[in-house]
């Protein structure tokens, strides 16, 4: 296999990993379709690969990208390697952001629109997250206390509890994983409102930097949500 061959095949292989991150990084494609969740989790899931998903891609895109046009311009392997690396380096996902907003509109405006309009979106969906989390949490609180009670009183054996214990470690995982992905998410829009404004000075970014504060506590309070799941037994 030449170079460049190879080259493509691990540009490819970087896309899908990206792409793999888009449900989350605890989370798989198909996870809201276990046969064994509850209905809470189910939405829980859905919710969270909804929000964790876009953007990701940016990133790997560039710099495949990058190495196309290496190739295109140098035709060897060099020109690829050369253009990989520059793609990679202009193609940080809040530079690969704002990039796709200028292709995608041609004015300022209508640039800061889409992105205001991108983070709102994000925002909504914070919401329905935070609302299935809080759904997932009281399960689990109810879940373990039933747990605790049984396996003090006798009713259950240990492999029954043991079971019960990695379900809710399992859960708060789970939502610790997807609370740092949305938290990568929210730096994204964070940096790219700081580089659009760098790139347009005298913008007025104040509608934007407020959907941006607005996720960031959501976020926090996500994170507050999967707090409320503690206990001597989960260690």
């Amino acid at each position: 296999m030449t170079f460049i061959k190879r080259f493509f095949v691990m540009a490819v292989a970087a896309v899908f990993l990206v792409g793999c991150q888009t449900t989350g990084s605890g989370s798989y494609l198909g996870a809201s379709d276990e046969p064994d969740m509850s209905p809470a989790e189910r939405t829980m899931h859905e919710r969270s690969e909804a929000f964790n998903r876009t953007i990701w891609e940016g990133a790997a895109m560039g710099a495949v990208g990058g190495a196309i046009m290496g190739i295109l311009i140098g035709r060897d392997a060099k020109s690829a390697a050369i253009g990989a690396a520059a793609g990679a380096l202009a193609g940080g996902l809040a530079g690969n952001y704002l990039a796709n907003k200028q292709q995608q509109y041609a004015h300022k405006e209508q640039q800061l629109d889409a992105m205001i309009a991108d983070v709102h979106t994000k925002n909504v969906q914070a919401k329905q997250m935070v609302s299935a989390l809080e759904d997932v949490v009281a399960e689990d609180r109810k879940r373990l206390a039933l747990a605790n009670k049984q396996y003090e009183d006798g009713l259950i054996k240990k492999a029954e509890y043991d079971r019960e214990i990695k379900d809710v470690k399992d859960n708060r995982a789970y939502i610790d994983s997807q609370i740092a992905d949305a938290r990568k998410q929210h730096k994204v829009f964070k940096d790219a409102g700081n580089e659009f404004q760098k790139a347009n000075p005298g913008t007025d970014m104040k509608k934007y930097d407020s959907e941006v504060e607005e996720l960031g506590r959501r976020i926090d309070y996500m994170a507050k949500v999967s707090d409320e799941i503690s206990d001597p037994s989960l260690g």
